[in-house]
């Protein structure tokens, strides 16, 4: 779960997409959950699945992220 660290730091959404799909096209990510905030502050989540990941292990990296965003730095 180290990735949330590094993706705190990126400022290029499209790069953080790019490796995202890397990752999954190379079998090293088999599930992920994204929120997206629009610009009115309407949220909007993605989740997806390449084998069978039940929705406690989605929900447990859910968690851990939200750790790490509240104890990391500032996105702006």
């Amino acid at each position: 779960m180290t990735d949330a660290v590094v993706y705190a730091q990126v400022h290029n959404a499209l790069e953080v997409i790019d490796d995202l799909r890397e990752k999954v096209r190379k079998g090293q990510i088999v599930a992920f959950a994204a929120v997206g905030v629009e610009s009115d502050d309407t949220t909007m989540m993605w989740a997806s699945c390449t084998e069978n990941v039940s929705r406690l292990r989605i929900q447990g990296a859910m968690a851990h992220m939200l750790h790490m965003y509240q104890h990391g730095e500032d996105l702006t």
